[in-house]
């Protein structure tokens, strides 16, 4: 059918040729001027313009949702001789999608709650399989999604954690300075990476539109000195355990000889990260605090002034990544906690202390409160000690390679068990551990302890795995 036939059902009238050269010239004129409308953009306004009705309104009932759309008649008059070529078509639905996508994002939308009820289910499977796979997805859509929450919820040392660093390393630094390696220690690129996560948490809970770009971060949240002495801190923790270095001489390598001794050595053991490296430590976590914003707040807290909060000094420990906890846990058993509950945490502050980790939540009056390790003075004395009581009372059980588990951030008994008394907790500072040999836990292999672990009750595994690690006392000579 001719672009003259099409106009004139639409219309409901015969109508010239003369209509129909106006009809097409404002039309290609309106594309033109406005880059990333769509089709349905362009027979709206061209309806307006000649007083014609061509497009409607149609619903998706699966999602529930209506949207404007053009007539049958009036998408065919698009086609037809005079207007718009195939390809040209092509460029306008690309550019449309594009510009949509732009839009979501700038307003927050994109990756929230909200816009996620709203894809398909053929979009979420491909968001799921991305983040398990760590393979980028083709979709654009699904990969800025999956991007934003890499940023924001990634453990350190996995490969999206560390090609979303490497990323925002190269936005940062600029020419002759895009190596991470080069950044990895200066404070102001610590500060800006941790600020920009936290962003990224802000805008995947729909809490803020589009994050700040990597080179304007610490202009928006201020640079703050007070990151050099956490990165000093970190080099020192680092230190005590490193061959060669002053701290670990002091030492005499015996936190760095407990480390190898409980297996914490080999990259993957215990944390994703190199685990007989230090880590940043934010104390009032990120993405819990983030999710849960509104509950774990005063009313009346900005986002920005929360990110800032979050990111701020006094607010950011040091910790082995193999100790580094995971704060969503406890903030998740503090959020659900009712009011006057949060005043009676009973050992747990203490357990914190001794595992020289913190940590710092709002109480029932808005009010920030820390528990646990204060400042960033490591005591490798007590740290070795630590270890071994875990070791040897196993008292927050085992993770599944068959390992004792440092702190109490897989299950929530282990904390509510500290908070109610239920759970003993008997660390001694200035107290003496029996050691073990090298053997015991670690010999028996991981395949071994899973199936054992299948086959006995806790209580049992728990004692079995207690005799394991005492071993035998080093200071007794063998027989024979």
């Amino acid at each position: 059918m001719s672009a003259l036939a099409l106009l004139t059902r639409l219309a409901g009238k015969k109508v010239g040729k003369s209509t129909l050269d106006a009809v097409i010239k404002t039309a290609k004129s309106f594309i033109k001027n406005n880059p990333g409308k769509s089709r349905v953009d362009i027979l709206e306004h061209v309806g307006n313009k000649h007083g014609l009705n061509l497009t409607r309104m149609k619903t998706n009932t699966a999602r529930g949702v209506s949207t404007r759309a053009g007539k049958q008649t009036a998408d065919e008059l698009l086609k037809a001789k005079g207007f718009f070529t195939p390809n040209q078509l092509k460029r306008i639905d690309s550019a449309a999608a594009a510009a949509a996508k732009e839009r979501e994002w700038a307003t927050g939308v994109l990756g929230t709650e909200e816009h996620l009820g709203k894809l398909a289910q053929k979009q979420i499977d491909l968001i799921d399989e991305s983040i398990k796979t760590g393979i980028p997805s083709k979709n654009p859509t699904v990969r800025k999604i999956v991007d934003i929450r890499n940023m924001g919820f990634s453990k350190k040392g996995t490969n999206t954690y560390t090609k979303a660093q490497q990323k925002f390393a190269s936005d940062y630094g600029g020419k002759g300075e895009k190596s991470l390696d080069k950044l990895r220690s200066r404070p102001d690129f610590q500060q800006a990476w941790h600020t920009a996560r936290t962003e990224a948490q802000a805008v995947y809970n729909g809490l803020m539109g589009k994050p700040t770009p990597a080179k304007k971060i610490l202009d928006k949240y201020g640079k703050d000195l007070g990151w050099e002495d956490i990165i000093g801190a970190r080099q020192d923790w680092t230190d005590v355990i490193t061959r060669g270095r002053k701290a670990y001489e002091l030492d005499k390598g015996k936190l760095s000889e407990e480390f190898i001794k409980q297996g914490v050595t080999g990259l993957g053991k215990f944390s994703a990260q190199n685990p007989y490296l230090a880590g940043i430590a934010h104390q009032l976590g990120i993405a819990k605090t983030m999710q849960l914003f509104k509950n774990l707040t005063p009313r009346n807290m900005k986002t920005k002034e929360m990110i800032q909060m979050i990111n701020d000094p006094a607010n950011i420990g040091v910790e082995y990544n193999f100790m580094n906890p995971s704060m969503g846990s406890l903030q998740g058993v503090f959020s659900a906690l009712k009011p006057g509950q949060l005043n009676k945490l009973g050992q747990l502050p203490k357990m914190l202390e001794d595992a020289q980790v913190g940590l710092k939540y709002f109480d029932d009056e808005g009010i920030l409160q820390a528990i646990g390790m204060k400042g960033r003075e490591l005591d490798p004395d007590q740290m070795r000690r630590y270890m071994q009581y875990i070791a040897n009372e196993l008292p927050f059980g085992m993770t599944k390679s068959g390992r004792p588990r440092y702190l109490p951030i897989k299950t929530k008994k282990y904390i509510e068990g500290l908070m109610s008394g239920d759970l003993p907790w008997n660390f001694n500072k200035g107290g003496v551990v029996k050691g073990y040999a090298v053997g015991g836990l670690v010999g028996i292999g991981s395949k071994i302890l899973a199936k054992l672990a299948k086959k006995l009750s806790e209580k049992e595994l728990k004692m079995l795995m207690g005799s394991l690690w005492k071993g035998v006392d080093p200071k007794k000579k063998r027989g024979g």
